[in-house]
């Protein structure tokens, strides 16, 4: 299995937080820590762990965990569900 672990940081608001994002490739955002190939032990402490990182500093992370990638490269793939959430400015 193929796990992908992608930490997005900016300085915009917090999107993980709010976990209002735009379905990419059949994952929606649970939260900072977005799980999907369920392979996180303790995904509460991890999104606790995250939301301090985040409140402290004021930089936006996003963390998924994918089985794969459906073939793609990963920067691409990290790079288009950055694009489609919204994490990152222009």
């Amino acid at each position: 299995m193929v796990a992908l672990l992608m930490l997005f940081m900016t300085a915009a608001p917090a999107l993980a937080q709010t976990v209002d994002c735009p379905e990419f490739e059949g994952i929606t955002c649970d939260g900072w820590v977005t799980d999907a190939a369920d392979v996180v032990v303790d995904d509460q402490r991890l999104e606790d762990a995250v939301g301090r990182i985040v409140a402290q500093y004021g930089h936006e992370i996003a963390v998924v965990v994918v089985a794969d990638t459906g073939g793609r490269d990963t920067n691409e793939y990290a790079q288009d569900l950055g694009n489609t959430w919204g994490v990152g400015d222009a």
